[in-house]
């Protein structure tokens, strides 16, 4: 069995960056969000039974 772990993906932290003109979005929520697409992309293109998502999702919550 395959299981990935990961944590810390803290979407909410925008007071670092700036305003992408182009979509109106935080480049840095812009980034975690890349970051969450990496492990998902990984997870599929190596046959990851369980992905673990051990918390701190949100940054004040």
């Amino acid at each position: 069995m395959k299981i990935l772990h990961f944590a810390d993906l803290h979407l909410g932290v925008e007071s670092y960056g700036h305003i992408d003109p182009a979509t109106g979005i935080s480049s840095r929520l812009l980034d975690f969000l890349s970051a969450l697409d990496q492990v998902v992309d990984y997870a599929l293109e190596n046959g990851v039974d369980l992905i673990l998502f051990c918390g701190d999702a949100y940054k004040s919550r």
